[in-house]
């Protein structure tokens, strides 16, 4: 269940700076991979994917499945495909100019992640940086190798409430970032049970939250670079160190 609630938009550049670990940024593409999602949840998110704040630095932790690469500063790849740590601004400028979203929403995580969420966080960033999207190796013309993949792992988790080591799509790769946090049960709905609309849901039942509380989705105005660009802080000199404190609210 989605909430009938209609929150005003915000601006990117507004956004930005209120941005901390644990928030969810959710998309809407357009492409026929983006419509059979969308026919399946009843609902305009297609993609999902979360910040994370570290120092001054802010990223973004998504499993995007093809599309641009970017430097990942967790692996040191330039060219980082699977799930991956990028720049946050980076990313959702490509997101919402050339690579294909029309549409972003915004969930704030409250309260705060502690000290303790982030290097667990952290931890889990650390292992899974890298696991390719599900499909990745499947013998079928991208992107339907992807979409089968996608379906298949998507499936699993929701009528068998099984999964299979080894990949992670969007939405599983945040619940699974949840639960390295203590904020989703690890039982008995598996990570790859949830998708992009059950992260913009109120239902506490689809997705029962531990201890803290997601915002209502807001939508969120993205203005191309040059118009009206969020200030971004200066880069801290050690980008992800797991002890870094987590930036206040």
């Amino acid at each position: 269940m989605t909430s009938s609630i209609v929150i005003p938009p915000i601006d990117w550049a507004d956004l930005y700076p209120q941005l901390n670990t644990g928030d969810l940024l959710s998309f809407a593409g357009h492409d026929p991979l983006d419509w059979a999602i969308q026919f399946v949840e009843q609902a305009p998110y297609t993609h999902v994917g979360m910040v994370i704040r570290d120092g001054t630095n802010l990223w973004f932790w998504d499993a995007p499945g093809g599309g641009e690469t970017f430097p990942d500063p967790v692996s040191g790849n330039p060219n980082q495909t699977g799930a991956r740590v990028a720049d946050l601004q980076t990313v959702v400028s490509y997101y919402m100019t050339s690579g294909g979203e029309i549409g972003m929403w915004w969930r704030q995580l409250q309260p705060a992640v502690t000290p303790a969420q982030q290097t667990s966080l952290m931890t889990f960033v650390a292992l899974a940086d890298g696991t390719p999207f599900p499909g990745t190796n499947l013998g079928l013309p991208a992107p339907w190798n992807l979409g089968v993949g996608f379906g298949a792992s998507w499936a699993l988790g929701t009528t068998l409430h099984a999964t299979v080591a080894g990949t992670f799509f969007c939405a599983q790769l945040a619940a699974q970032s949840y639960m390295a946090m203590g904020l989703l049960p690890l039982w008995p709905r598996p990570a790859n049970a949830y998708d992009p609309a059950i992260f913009n849901s109120d239902d506490v039942v689809t997705l029962p939250l531990r201890g803290v509380t997601l915002t209502m989705p807001q939508a969120v105005n993205y203005t191309p670079a040059g118009a009206s660009a969020p200030v971004v802080a200066p880069r801290d000199a050690s980008p992800f160190a797991a002890t870094t404190p987590v930036a206040a609210r």
